[in-house]
């Protein structure tokens, strides 16, 4: 496998707060912008790699999820 070289970059790296915070909306837009299958897929993936996670764990799973959007933690907590 080739590589290929890329121009160094110089500069100074900055941390500093963000005025607006989008913690959960992001996630709920992407989630949104998906087809059917899609969603189904994820869906599926993460109940099945969290259905023996612990209850707290699980709750703040979808605690999550429905912050990001309705159905999303709705589906997840059904397919719990």
């Amino acid at each position: 496998m080739r590589y290929r070289a890329y121009a160094p970059v110089a500069g100074n790296l900055v941390r500093r707060p963000i005025d607006q915070l989008a913690d959960f909306g992001q996630a709920g837009e992407r989630y949104r912008l998906f087809d059917d299958w899609e969603r189904d897929d994820l869906i599926m993936s993460l109940v099945r790699t969290r259905v023996s996670a612990q209850k707290h764990i699980q709750n703040k799973m979808v605690e999550h999820f429905t912050q990001c959007d309705k159905e999303y933690g709705r589906r997840a907590r059904e397919g719990l």
